[in-house]
């Protein structure tokens, strides 16, 4: 009788540890890569996810730098980016917020910044959603030498028949203000989606952009759901950013 208690707490806290093993995983699902791909560091890459950096956020969030603290990826200087994951019920949200990139090399570089995570909402499956991709370019800083920085962003979910459906590239080259692309599609039991941002930079060059993912439903129509989703990124994110560092005051003068 007693062994067979004994098996029973054992089979408890294999169970127990399973569980905790699947949330971990769950959490670590969401991330973001980074990968020079062009340039004297070409091939150098950081995969970032939402962990320790991140904790007081919770697993949606992924802070890779603030306005205090740089990240370096090859030649490129990472500055005051954060991804950001939201599911729900009517609309899911993906996106690279506030990104400023510097290519610290004397050559043109190049660098893709891409988000993937798991959702289980919006829909069932079955259901026919909507996915959307939005970009917002800002002028590159005075001094920043020609030609002007390119940017190419696509967003890509699995759909019901395991096939992978993307929106059309969004190309920008200083573009102000949203430029968004649309693609339905029939999502499978969960939601794989992710986005690809890939960024060229003349020597020396800097820029900032917010590029934004979203699954909806097809209503409300591709204008109205563009103007939903441009407003997203630029709201209270600097706000945001000086709570995080006052939250974490010993973040204040480190580097990565």
């Amino acid at each position: 009788m007693r062994s067979f208690r004994q098996l029973l707490l054992v089979g408890a806290a294999l169970v127990a540890t399973l569980a905790t093993g699947s949330a971990n995983r769950a959490q670590a699902a969401f991330q973001l890569v980074a990968n020079q791909t062009a340039g004297p560091q070409a091939g150098v890459s950081a995969t970032f996810t939402a962990g320790a950096g991140a904790q007081t956020f919770g697993p949606n969030t992924i802070i890779v730098s603030t306005e205090t603290t740089n990240h370096q990826v090859g030649d490129f200087e990472i500055a005051t980016t954060v991804g950001a994951s939201t599911p729900g019920a009517q609309t899911a949200v993906m996106s690279i917020q506030s990104i400023t990139l510097t290519n610290l090399s004397d050559v043109q570089a190049q660098i893709t910044l891409g988000l993937s995570n798991l959702f289980s909402l919006p829909g069932v499956s079955g259901d026919t959603l909507l996915l959307g991709s939005s970009l917002g370019i800002s002028q590159p800083q005075a001094g920043s030498a020609p030609p002007n920085a390119t940017i190419a962003f696509t967003s890509s979910v699995v759909d019901i028949n395991a096939a992978t459906v993307s929106t059309s590239p969004i190309q920008g080259s200083n573009a102000p203000g949203p430029n968004p692309a649309f693609i339905n599609f029939v999502r499978g039991s969960n939601i794989n989606l992710s986005n690809l941002a890939t960024v060229t930079l003349a020597a020396h060059q800097t820029v900032s952009f917010t590029a934004t993912t979203t699954v909806a439903s097809p209503t409300p129509a591709p204008p109205a759901a563009a103007l939903v989703i441009s407003a997203l990124p630029f709201v209270g994110i600097g706000g945001w950013l000086r709570r995080r560092n006052k939250l974490s005051p010993a973040a204040s003068g480190s580097r990565s």
